[in-house]
């Protein structure tokens, strides 16, 4: 869990961030985001302000930054160390400062998504998937992880409509089948 102090520090992080952001000066704002979203994981408001500063820096160009793929690829693979360690810290750390090069990057989305479920931050771990989703609409398993992570908030209708979406995309998804019908019920 994250200290008091530590929550203290990101809240201020936070407003400086925004200050930044409203003279935009796009990388000390994420930069402040960034160090808010290390110290208290679990705010989801931080990420959320994040992600907006760092697709206003780059305009919404829905790419991110120039050769922002082979800046990339070294982290990509730590990502996947980490993933087979099962060091999920570790994973959402990196994956939150990739998505600083290019926010639209779906796959980094749920990277950061996959981490923060497994460390219990669940609404991070949603908006997280969300992100996924809006970037590649055409991932059935981010429907499928959104649909399941929804089911164990309570909100079964949102998570009907994400198995919807994936037994969409696989008609002949049994799974996805049967979780349309029990979240009928």
């Amino acid at each position: 869990m994250t200290s008091d102090r530590n929550k203290k520090i990101a809240a201020d992080c936070w407003r400086r961030g925004n200050e930044a952001l409203s003279k935009e000066n796009w990388d000390y704002s994420i930069e402040m985001f960034t160090t808010a979203v290390k110290l208290d994981p679990e705010a989801l408001l931080y990420r959320q302000t994040k992600r907006g500063a760092e697709r206003k820096k780059y305009g919404d160009n829905n790419s991110g930054s120039k050769m922002g793929v082979l800046k990339l690829a070294g982290s990509k693979t730590k990502i996947k160390n980490s993933r087979r360690k099962k060091d999920w810290a570790a994973v959402d750390l990196v994956a939150e400062e990739c998505l600083s090069i290019n926010p639209w990057d779906a796959g980094l989305n749920a990277d950061m998504a996959e981490a923060c479920h497994n460390l219990g931050f669940l609404d991070a771990a949603i908006f997280g998937y969300k992100m996924a989703i809006e970037n590649d609409k055409a991932k059935k398993s981010y429907y499928t992880q959104l649909g399941n992570l929804l089911e164990e908030k309570g909100e079964y209708k949102h998570a009907r409509e994400c198995w919807e979406m994936a037994f969409k995309l696989d008609p002949m998804d049994g799974e996805a089948r049967s979780k349309v019908t029990a979240l009928m019920a």
